[in-house]
């Protein structure tokens, strides 16, 4: 009966046993990625439990590709010599090709694309925004859209075909000359002053409109301008006289690959000459007030655009040659532009490996020069505004990064650099950046003292036994996940972290998950028992013996079963049964009861007497039995 009853308990056992395991592995699956509380599962089963769950921690973060593509922004051999970033939470990166790549983990971020572009002539856009990474690469387009703005003249002289009276308009700054019909500029969207050089003036044109505003919203825009004469006077008489030229400066003649021409020209008369060999004259010239400037070109006599659209400045500008009467002689007062650079440190030339490059750019001219040497001078350049920058790097003079993206700063940036009819000296102010780290330090409470903890940031993980976790990082954002710790819940389980120039504290709070276990006793009393005798009860296998009247056994709730103890000269009821505990206190009791007969007082006859008497009564009793027996069958 005993064995019966053991293996109807173990049956029940390992019933139990399967059915809270597949409740917890339900459960976790369920729950994947999450805090698991179920207390009921793991009042039963917290080891198994928390194992589980710890196999589904996080160790590492999985990161996502966030791509800038940018369109618009002026190129030099097919490789983007304007250099333009984007900043992700703290995070910027450099770039003169047309991508920037980020690598972030899940989460929303806000972006900022720099406005170092905007100096050369670029707006961005959008030029801000937020972006949300959910599991997969995402990208961003960023536009630096820019609008042809074309001014069209007609009236000036042409000669076969091709104007030879220079003029030119200025936008914000930006000049650009022509002996053509077309002026175009690349602008992007925005409302624009410009203005029509009075040059073609002082050969007798007059241009109309001389000035005006435009504005770009979106489109390609025209604007006409129309020169008339001016009433500038022929001159008298058919007299032709020689004007001398002298060139004060024949560094754009001995450095030409091509054909210099000076050119003397009004409403009436046009003289070309190539001067190719320096100083000249022009013989011929009948009486008149003219417009000189020296032209250059790879085309033919017929074909040069003003010296100034290789980086010339003439004084005065306009040059105007009077002829009355008699020959002239005059200088043509003519200086190469150059924007002489300094550097303010030169740590990234005598350090570097590879190419170090001076960049002067806008959206119509880049200058490139290696700039290994330390100081230079960028010369022949144009009227305008422009965009400084140092770039490096290791693969030819056209595919440098800004110094900014090895860890260099620039004061201003964007740094502008105005050329206007002179030549420009400026400071590249760069300097090394020291790079700020900053503590992240998480701060647990809850857990018991000892118990080891990790958390894992940006893919790295650290552990320990104190209530502290300190890792070290730069500016930006960071996630983060707190391992499980068996036995508890945490909050929070993961997050992001922004570090912005200072330490940053977080608090993790563990809290026990194990249920309140409340044990109650089981009392059992005997009554019966002469004082001092000892008693026993053995309850769900545990046994407890006392001299006095009462055993007590501090149990769960449940069922229980128990036997007493059998004690010499008593029986005992009840011997044996099963309890219930169910919230309370229990009590059992016992009665032993003597089996012994009560002794009578002495009647002086020994124990041998006593019993050969009894032995005689028995005898005489089975005697009276057989004779009434054989009585009865006769």
């Amino acid at each position: 009966m005993q064995w019966a009853k053991r293996t109807k308990f173990l049956v029940i056992g390992i019933v139990l046993l399967f059915v809270s395991v597949s409740l917890s592995v339900a459960g976790i699956h369920a729950n994947t990625g999450r805090n698991f509380n179920n207390s009921s599962v793991m009042s039963f089963f917290p080891a198994v439990v928390n194992s589980r769950i710890n196999s589904f921690s996080i160790n590492s973060i999985s990161t996502y590709e966030v791509t800038f593509s940018e369109s618009g922004l002026l190129s030099n051999n097919g490789v983007g010599v304007v250099p333009w970033s984007v900043t992700i939470d703290g995070e910027t990166l450099w770039s003169t090709t047309q991508t920037i790549i980020f690598h972030v983990p899940n989460g929303t971020y806000h972006y900022q694309v720099s406005k170092t572009a905007s100096a050369a002539g670029y707006t961005p856009n959008p030029e801000s925004g937020n972006i949300t990474v959910d599991g997969y690469d995402k990208g961003v387009f960023i536009n630096y859209n820019t609008y042809e703005v074309t001014f069209s003249e007609s009236g000036l002289l042409s000669n076969n075909g091709v104007g030879v009276v220079p003029w030119s308009v200025t936008i914000d700054g930006e000049t650009l000359w022509s002996t053509t019909q077309t002026i175009i500029f690349h602008v992007p969207n925005g409302t624009y002053h410009y203005q029509v050089s009075k040059t073609a003036s002082a050969a007798g044109y007059t241009p109309n409109p001389e000035s005006g505003n435009i504005t770009v919203d979106g489109y390609d825009k025209g604007v006409s301008i129309t020169y008339t004469e001016n009433g500038n006077a022929k001159g008298f008489g058919n007299g032709k006289y020689n004007v001398s030229v002298t060139l004060s400066t024949d560094n754009f003649i001995t450095n030409a690959n091509g054909i210099t021409v000076l050119i003397l020209t009004n409403q009436y008369n046009t003289y070309l000459k190539d001067i190719s060999s320096g100083i000249t004259t022009i013989s011929g010239v009948l009486n008149g007030t003219y417009l000189l400037y020296v032209g250059y070109g790879t085309s033919g006599i017929n074909y040069c655009l003003p010296i100034q659209s290789i980086g010339y400045s003439q004084i005065p500008e306009p040059q105007v040659v009077i002829v009355n009467g008699s020959s002239v002689s005059v200088l043509a007062n003519f200086t190469q532009l150059s924007v002489s650079v300094t550097l303010s440190t030169d740590n990234f030339i005598t350090n570097a490996n590879g190419i170090t490059v001076l960049i002067l750019t806008n959206q119509y001219n880049t200058y490139l020069k290696d700039i290994s040497s330390g100081i230079t001078t960028i010369s022949g350049v144009l009227n305008g505004t422009y965009l400084l920058y140092v770039g490096y790097g290791t693969s030819g003079i056209n595919y440098c990064l800004p110094i900014q993206s090895i860890g260099y700063s620039q004061i201003p940036e964007p740094q502008v650099v105005i050329v206007n009819g002179s030549s420009v000296s400026v400071l590249a102010n760069f300097s090394k950046i020291e790079i700020s780290k900053y503590n992240i330090t998480f701060t647990e409470s809850g857990l018991s003292s000892g118990t080891s903890w990790s958390v894992t940031l940006n893919g790295s993980t650290e552990s320990s036994t104190t209530s502290t976790i300190t890792f070290t990082e730069l500016n930006g954002t960071y996630q983060y996940t707190v391992l499980s710790v068996a036995g508890y819940t945490v909050s929070p389980f993961s997050g992001s972290i922004t570090v912005s120039g200072g330490n940053v504290p977080a608090s993790i709070i563990f809290t026990s998950v194990k249920n309140k276990v409340s044990k109650y006793a089981i009392t059992f009393t005997e009554s019966g028992l002469s004082s001092g005798t000892s008693w026993s009860v053995t309850l769900n296998g545990s046994t407890e013996s006392s001299t006095t009247s009462t055993i007590t056994f501090t149990e769960l709730n449940g069922t229980y079963s128990y036997t007493v103890s059998n004690v010499s000269g008593y029986s005992v009821l009840p011997s044996s049964g099963s309890i219930k505990v169910s919230g309370s206190n229990v009590s059992v009791s016992i009665t032993y009861n003597p089996t012994s007969p009560s002794k009578t007082p002495s009647s002086g006859m020994s124990n041998i007497e006593i019993y050969v008497i009894i032995g005689a009564v028995v005898a005489i009793a089975v005697v009276g039995s057989a004779i009434a027996l054989i009585r009865k069958r006769k």
